[in-house]
């Protein structure tokens, strides 16, 4: 089960090195999950459990994902920090 998730995104790291396609974000999540997903154990879903341990780790890693992408545009669009008055809506200086 692990290689049939490992090796699409080996091929797509490849494809990403040589120029011909560029990685997803959740294709940066995937890459991400993989050690978590080798560790956990008992991947399938447990008793009282709405979604199987393999699925969570991947959402999370998803999640996390999105966040450092929205926190990576932050940082891009205000690259001396972001100071009080600064954000849409605030008041503006008199």
């Amino acid at each position: 089960m692990m290689a049939a998730f490992v090796f699409p995104l080996t091929v797509e790291l490849l494809l990403e090195s040589e120029g011909f396609y560029r990685l997803t974000s959740e294709d940066t999540a995937h890459c991400k999950a993989i050690d978590k997903l080798l560790v956990a154990d008992g991947w399938n879903r447990a008793d009282g459990e709405s979604a199987s341990r393999w699925l969570k780790i991947i959402l999370k890693e998803e999640s996390e994902q999105r966040f450092e992408a929205a926190f990576a545009r932050v940082l891009a669009d205000y690259p001396d920090g972001l100071a009080l008055g600064d954000a849409a809506g605030s008041e503006s200086e008199a």
